[in-house]
């Protein structure tokens, strides 16, 4: 899923929020094409979105075809989890994310030993 994407963006919206200088600079740029940058977009995750916005419930009602038979061993890679005060999901060393959705598809759930 688009890890290292979000976690660029969600580096560059707390710099340039962090810093009257970048906000300028880049509303500078923003202007010639009648935009402006307010600061008032939140950088989210796919996976994030189902949990949080979507919830596992509706997205289980969803479910046409489970994933009944298929065993998964999720990999959160590092950029959805670290470092976590960008990312801020949830606890990096011990995500259930990917898990709870793939279970709620249908997918018998394995460790992975990372």
């Amino acid at each position: 899923m688009w890890n290292t994407c979000t976690l660029m963006l969600r580096t560059a919206k707390k710099q340039i929020d962090g810093s009257k200088f970048l906000k300028e600079k880049v509303n500078q740029a923003l202007k010639r094409a009648g935009m402006q940058y307010q600061g008032t977009t939140e950088i989210t995750h796919l996976l994030w979105l189902l949990l949080e916005d979507y919830g596992l419930k509706q997205l289980k009602e969803k479910v046409v075809r489970p994933l009944t038979g298929l065993t998964v061993a999720d990999f959160y890679g590092c950029h959805i989890l670290m470092p976590p005060q960008i990312m801020g999901f949830e606890n990096p060393a011990n995500p259930q994310s990917m898990e709870m959705v793939a279970e709620v598809l249908g997918a018998k759930i394995v460790n992975f030993d990372q």
